[in-house]
């Protein structure tokens, strides 16, 4: 039995690349001396930030991942979406 292994290195391959991809966003975004958060534009829930936005919102990343902006600043849920 011979099987054609050709498709599983390629996905292999594009996987590895998708990870070293991750790990250097990660580490420019927690090395960014800026706060960086990264918002999901429907619920306006934080779904990444850095160390320095922590530090600037005065939460863990943690909390902060279960909040939403409407959360820090309540007067943003007051402004008109177009």
């Amino acid at each position: 039995m011979v099987d054609d292994i050709t498709e599983d290195k390629l996905a292999a391959e594009a996987l590895r690349k998708a990870n070293v991809d991750l790990s250097l966003f990660r580490k420019l975004l927690d090395n960014s001396s800026d706060a960086i958060e990264v918002i999901e534009p429907v619920t306006s829930r934080f779904l990444d930030v850095n160390e320095t936005a922590c530090r600037t919102l005065g939460y863990s990343r943690e909390e902060l991942l279960a909040m939403s902006i409407f959360d820090i600043d309540p007067v943003l849920a007051r402004i008109p979406k177009k």
